[in-house]
C-alpha cells in the first residue's frame, strides 16, 4: 500500500502503525478530538493502524459540507 495524504506512520517499538484522517468536504482533515480506534489485521490479530473517532464537531462539519 502506498502512503497518501490521508495517512502518516507512527513508529513505536520498531513497529509501524498507519494513522488515517477523516475525509470531509473533499479533503483529508484531522479530527477535532484526540481519541482513536485501532485497526486490526484479522489474520494476525495485530494493530496495523489507528483511525480517529469523529467528534460532534467533525460530524457537523461533514453534514454542512
Amino acid at each position: 500500500m502506498t502512503k497518501t495524504e490521508n495517512q502518516s506512520t507512527l513508529k513505536s517499538d520498531q513497529k509501524s502503525i498507519l494513522l488515517v484522517k477523516n475525509y470531509i468536504d473533499g479533503k483529508w482533515t484531522d479530527s477535532t478530538g484526540k481519541e482513536t480506534v485501532d485497526i486490526i489485521n484479522p489474520a494476525y490479530g495485530k494493530v496495523i493502524g489507528k483511525c480517529p473517532l469523529g467528534t460532534k464537531n467533525d460530524v457537523e462539519s461533514a453534514v454542512h459540507a
